[in-house]
């Protein structure tokens, strides 16, 4: 449940606005400007590009992929006992490495959660002190 919680949560960061906030996309960028949206360009301030090309590419995981060797099939002469050692540990390592990334996203997933939490904590209390300072403070109306 928290696995799919997770790629929810980062369903709605990828979209045109915030779920949360309904703030567009294009006002968080500024907040993060080493991974941009390819969608929006590159992040310029006062006219002038932040990021170069390569550096987009690099920072933004847009590096070509490496060419793979063209898989070929083990003919069944040689198949030995090696071979079937050799695949049954690789299936484990495979199958470990898929639990041990679950369990990693599922507690992203609740830190997630708690730190969402916590922002909304934060974000009531500074209302609440604003409103105070608002309410303590003097209203002079221009003349």
């Amino acid at each position: 449940m928290i696995h799919e919680l997770s790629k929810g949560t980062m369903k709605g960061v990828t979209g045109n606005t915030s779920s949360k906030n309904k703030q567009p996309l294009t006002s968080l960028a500024s907040a993060f400007p080493v991974c941009c949206d390819h969608a929006m360009g590159s992040i310029q301030s006062n006219g002038h590009s932040l990021i170069s090309d390569k550096q987009e590419l690099k920072f933004c995981g847009q590096l070509p992929k490496v060419q793979r060797k063209e898989k070929r099939p083990i003919p069944e002469d040689k198949k030995d006992e090696c071979y079937y050692e050799k695949r049954k540990k690789n299936n484990e390592a495979a199958q470990r490495s898929r639990y041990n990334r679950k369990l990693r996203e599922d507690r992203m997933a609740l830190q997630v959660l708690v730190l969402e939490k916590e922002n909304s904590i934060l974000r009531a209390q500074e209302t609440e002190y604003l409103r105070n300072m608002l309410s303590a403070s003097p209203f002079i109306a221009p003349s």
